[in-house]
């Protein structure tokens, strides 16, 4: 069966040159659209040929976005390049493609994409932007990567992002994990916060709301937050916005728009510390409550057993010893 012909249009140089290919006027006018401003932080990304870049940024600060048009960026000038994209789920995968074609087609380029699948870009030159779902054999299939994007990369395994590093065996290769924090754990809040190696040195942008609209709610910007990375304003997030993501508590704000790892999301306790007692309570009587106890086996996973009394008047659970366990005979 004879291969499709497709009438491929060649790259404008005048329109390259005017627009200077780096993506920012592409950007600006994606921008516009949404009206929102193109910063510094994204002009920076766009041009930086760092092998490392971490960006722990707010929600709704076109991180995706940003990514997307430097990929884009690259394929269409340079032949042969494979960018993959993954992302913590299919819908977020998904809409990345259309991030990337929506700066396709700003670019005055379309003719150039040959390959127009649900999950990737094609184009003429060679070149491939790849949008996955973040799995470990996602991560693993392929080498000699120009540009892997792990997208909400805090939500992301640690085995799929050392399976993405693992990809990029050439000397431009670069890495680029975009994020808002998900608590204290996982490989993203490693990076952000463990010291460089001497394979590995990060460049950290920090991407938050402006300060001072903590300081006028009488909160604070944690100080080992405001020590790491370079600071950016993300300054068109509507009040509204704030003030409703504020409703959801300090942590949860902080965590959301200002980049701090402190809230626990999905934990019964975020904030353990302040449940914990020196003695029982001077009026907990015993005959308003009953014994309890609950075990969650594991062996991979750890063991934990707990036990307690429930105030059945208050609706208090009080717990009182803890077996914790990982690998038991």
């Amino acid at each position: 069966m004879p291969s499709k012909r497709v009438k491929v249009e060649p790259v404008n140089q005048f329109r390259v040159d005017l627009m200077g290919m780096d993506a920012t006027a592409v950007l600006r006018e994606r921008a516009a659209e949404m009206n929102w401003s193109v910063y510094q932080w994204q002009k920076q990304l766009l041009e930086d040929d760092t092998n490392w870049i971490l960006v722990n940024g707010n929600r709704g600060s076109a991180k995706s976005q940003t990514a997307m048009a430097k990929c884009v960026n690259v394929c269409i000038l340079d032949p042969n390049q494979l960018c993959i994209v993954i992302s913590d789920t299919q819908d977020h995968a998904k809409e990345n493609v259309r991030h990337a074609k929506a700066f396709t087609r700003a670019m005055g380029m379309s003719g150039q994409m040959i390959g127009d699948a649900a999950g990737s870009i094609e184009f003429a030159n060679g070149s491939r932007i790849l949008c996955q779902t973040a799995t470990e054999k996602s991560a693993r299939t392929y080498h000699d990567v120009r540009i892997f994007v792990i997208d909400e990369a805090a939500r992301v395994p640690d085995d799929v992002q050392d399976g993405a590093e693992a990809t990029l065996d050439n000397a431009r290769g670069q890495m680029i994990k975009l994020s808002t924090p998900y608590g204290p754990r996982g490989r993203f809040h490693g990076d952000w916060y463990h010291a460089d190696t001497e394979r590995i040195n990060w460049r950290r942008f920090l991407v938050t709301l402006n300060p001072k609209r903590l300081s006028d709610n009488g909160l604070e910007l944690p100080v080992d937050l405001a020590s790491r990375g370079e600071w950016h304003e993300c300054s068109h997030i509507a009040n509204r916005i704030f003030f409703n993501a504020l409703r959801h508590g300090r942590n949860w704000l902080l965590q959301e728009y200002y980049g701090s790892f402190m809230a626990l999301s999905g934990l019964v306790f975020p904030d353990f510390s302040k449940c914990l007692i020196a003695e029982w309570p001077k009026d907990l009587k015993e005959e308003r409550c009953r014994c309890v106890g609950g075990i969650d086996w594991g062996w991979n996973d750890p063991f934990a057993a707990v036990w307690g009394l429930l105030d059945e008047t208050t609706d208090i659970l009080y717990l009182h010893d803890e077996m914790y366990r990982r690998f038991t005979d």
